[in-house]
């Protein structure tokens, strides 16, 4: 996936569900006395504006040299790994 592709992702509504259900994990590991409710609305509007922040940044992207595209796509990789380990997230289970 190129980073492009990976910013565009992350303006569908689908991208904005998993963001927002991973950031409600965080805030709820963070602050466990937070309500639920409170939590799924605090990640579900910072998940649009995740969004909508990736599409305002696809035009300067584009611009960008593959290599630090890629790399970009390599960091945001290894930081999704890490946080999957820090949740404690088994996707076999």
């Amino acid at each position: 996936m190129t980073l492009i592709e990976w910013m565009t992702y992350l303006g569908t509504t689908a991208a904005w569900g998993v963001v927002s259900s991973v950031l409600t994990q965080v805030i709820k590991k963070v602050w466990p006395d937070v309500q639920n409710g409170v939590a799924k609305v605090v990640s579900g509007i910072v998940a649009v504006l995740v969004g909508f922040a990736a599409q305002a940044l696809i035009p300067y992207a584009e611009q960008l040299p593959a290599a630090i595209a890629m790399a970009i796509i390599w960091v945001v990789s290894l930081l999704w790994y890490e946080l999957a380990k820090w949740l404690d997230w088994n996707p076999s289970e």
